[in-house]
């Protein structure tokens, strides 16, 4: 788990200026949860909307040979990542993953609650440097965030309730837990949603 002090290791290259910045664009991950609601296939090219993730994904492959190839950070990134894949990159495969196995009951919510917890989660962290602390305000924003939107949805009360509770605690393990080195932009999207579709398939069952 992280402490404050290697919490402090994570600071973004350019300072709090950046590191806002990088906030503010890890929230707006948020908005691919639109993906859901595009036609399929997709109007005008007549493509199959699955298109859209392997570009992403191609995008990101190709920008990140580039940079580690030359050992580069760019601009709010954290000087970790000047020798292993970026967060961002993380945060676009978690994001396709998601796209890709779970119904938007699971997905939706999912997405969004994680796009903003978990730089709720880095602030918390930096400003007390109680792991136990980070956990609990982590998790109860992430559950908060998820049964708003489950309510938006229209998904029932109980099974919103039963998703968040499957679905909460599942990312604040995954945030406070190094998984083999995979960055938590990955492991607080992946293992939630398919808790939650799990879940979800037996609600529905």
């Amino acid at each position: 788990m992280r402490t404050r002090e290697n919490a402090r290791d994570h600071e973004a290259v350019g300072g709090y200026q950046w590191r806002l910045i990088r906030r503010l664009a890890h929230g707006s991950l948020s908005f691919s949860a639109i993906y859901y609601l595009l036609p399929d296939p997709l109007p005008l090219v007549e493509l199959p909307k699955w298109l859209i993730l392997i570009a992403a994904v191609t995008i990101v492959v190709l920008i990140e040979t580039w940079r580690l190839a030359r050992k580069k950070l760019l601009p709010g990134m954290r000087p970790y990542e000047i020798g292993r894949i970026a967060s961002y990159a993380y945060a676009v495969l978690g994001v396709a993953t998601v796209l890709i196995i779970a119904p938007l009951e699971v997905g939706i919510p999912c997405i969004i609650a994680m796009a903003w917890a978990d730089p709720v989660a880095g602030e918390i962290r930096l400003a007390s440097g109680s792991v136990p602390v980070t956990a609990l305000v982590t998790g109860l924003f992430y559950a908060s965030l998820s049964l708003l939107v489950l309510r938006l949805l229209g998904v029932e009360y109980i099974d919103s309730l039963i998703l968040v509770a499957v679905t909460a605690p599942i990312a604040v393990i995954s945030e406070s837990v190094d998984f083999g080195g995979l960055d938590d932009d990955f492991t607080m999207l992946f293992f939630p949603s398919l808790g939650g579709t799990l879940a979800w398939l037996l609600l529905m069952g």
